[in-house]
């Protein structure tokens, strides 16, 4: 299966993400919004291997992985917006 280099890299790219989210999801597990830290990382992880399956599978709904995982990540940033 013949595969152009940029999308191997950034499927591995996206894991890579995905894997940091977690680990920073584990970090500030100890913080006051323990909870709520811990969720979001976990769906932003998921939405990172997703992207990254999608971008691997090489299927038409790539777009919309994307936007999702953006839409994800926009939304992540109002939780410390919360805390105040």
């Amino acid at each position: 299966m013949d595969r152009p280099l940029w999308q191997i890299l950034f499927a591995m790219t996206l894991v890579a993400f995905a894997v940091a989210r977690v680990a920073t999801g584990f970090v500030l597990a100890e913080t006051p919004l323990a909870p709520a830290v811990v969720v979001v990382h976990g769906v932003q992880a998921v939405a990172a291997l997703g992207a990254a399956l999608v971008i691997w599978l090489r299927r038409e709904w790539t777009l919309a992985a994307f936007l999702g995982l953006g839409v994800i990540l926009a939304a992540s940033m109002l939780i410390p917006l919360t805390a105040r």
